[in-house]
């Protein structure tokens, strides 16, 4: 008796096990070059993914978390305590620059039913991609479904609800694009979306 009760627990404790390792997120880095500072945490969450590129440099208390699909590429740049959670997906291009304490977080809470606790009513979320050779200033907040072309500025305290297109300059709440850096494209912004 002791032992079919034996063999039988050590089928569910395996079986477990295998479910348990399929949840695990996963967390690629490529070492060469990498540099992570002091408090860094790397969270994959149920079946979530973070990968991060060749010499990629990550200064203190960064935190990037994933239940769906996180990627840096190689040698992007993040300042201290930056949080970057994607729970559907969040790409970041080639060479980006992020200054300190940018937020960028491809979901919301829900809130469409009043007689229901925000706790919980879930999420909606979007992918977010930031091309390559990005800079996204202090205190930046990049918000679901948003997408960075390549070479797109972010200046310090904006709030990015919408695309910035490839070689733009966005400040502002919400963020507003105010400029191109293309010298053929610098007078095709209207003057009306300049803030003052």
């Amino acid at each position: 008796m002791n032992h079919s009760f034996s063999y039988y627990r050590t089928r569910l404790i395996s079986e477990f096990r295998r479910r348990l390792a399929s949840r695990r997120g996963r967390v690629a880095i490529d070492r060469r070059g990498f540099r992570a500072g002091p408090g860094c945490s790397f969270r994959a969450i149920g079946r979530g993914i973070i990968e991060v590129g060749e010499a990629v440099h990550l200064e203190e208390r960064v935190l990037l978390q994933s239940e769906g699909r996180l990627e840096i590429g190689p040698w992007v740049y993040v300042n201290r305590d930056v949080m970057i959670v994607a729970l559907d997906s969040i790409a970041i291009g080639e060479g980006t620059r992020v200054a300190e304490r940018v937020s960028i977080r491809d979901h919301d809470h829900s809130f469409n039913l009043p007689g229901l606790p925000i706790r919980q009513q879930g999420y909606t979320s979007a992918p977010i991609r930031i091309g390559r050779e990005c800079w996204i200033g202090c205190n930046a907040v990049i918000l679901k479904g948003v997408t960075l072309g390549d070479h797109a500025v972010v200046g310090a305290g904006a709030v990015v609800t919408r695309d910035v297109p490839a070689h733009s300059v966005a400040v502002g709440v919400p963020a507003r694009v105010v400029r191109s850096l293309l010298p053929s494209q610098m007078d095709s912004i209207p003057a009306a979306s300049v803030q003052s």
